[in-house]
């Protein structure tokens, strides 16, 4: 989970890890993806935090496991890793395991891809930029990363809390254009401040305060 979340891994890229792939700074986890699906290679770091001590639980599968073993994830037996390593179908079901544990509804239908797809959600709604979703998920393409943007339930939180604070007099400036039927000229009718007139391009703006005018 740890790992899948502060990735943004998929199920394979947890099955490649190999203990080689991360690098222990002490106050940081250092680890490269060895292969993603897009062909564009990423890095990221694992952290400590107040709520999330990650670090120490880390250290403590790293120690359990057999040397010589390039494989990161091992099967755990017993209170120790054995010499067997996890296979794909086992990352796709940690999901549903953990919220079987954490007692949401229908945990069977949480999929492999949920890591995956919570760690983008999460940083999309800590307001995370396009760049920053695209370099976490490793995608060339922004259509992926938009979507979850377009689903961040924070940012649509944040827009509504920016309308709802706009004072009555802002509230008042929001404007309406209505096109004219040569497609020449444009008519912007605003609530508020005096009657004015210019030209743009081919374009004229009229503001004014009435707005039958």
């Amino acid at each position: 989970m740890i790992m899948g979340y502060f990735g943004g891994c998929r199920s394979q890229e947890l099955l490649n890890m190999k203990i080689s792939d991360i690098e222990d700074r002490d106050s940081v986890m250092v680890v490269n993806v060895p292969e993603s699906k897009t062909g564009v290679s990423k890095k990221f770091t694992v952290v400590d935090e107040k709520e999330f001590s990650a670090l120490p639980l880390l250290r403590l599968y790293m120690s359990l496991r057999p040397k010589g073993i390039e494989r990161f994830f091992l099967s755990f037996r017993q209170n120790k890793c054995t010499s067997q390593p996890i296979g794909k179908n086992m990352f796709g079901k940690i999901p549903s395991k953990i919220a079987m544990y954490l007692g949401l509804p229908n945990s069977s239908s949480y999929t492999g891809h949920c890591l995956r797809r919570t760690s983008a959600t999460a940083l999309a709604n800590a307001g995370a930029t396009m760049t920053n979703l695209k370099r976490h998920g490793g995608w060339k393409s922004s259509t992926v990363a938009e979507g979850y943007l377009e689903d961040s339930i924070e940012l649509r939180n944040k827009t509504a809390r920016l309308l709802s604070t706009l004072s009555s007099e802002e509230a008042g400036t929001s404007t309406v254009v209505n096109r004219s039927s040569s497609h020449t000229k444009e008519e912007i009718v605003s609530s508020g401040g005096s009657n004015f007139q210019g030209t743009f391009k081919n374009c004229t703006f009229i503001i004014c305060n009435d707005v039958n005018k």
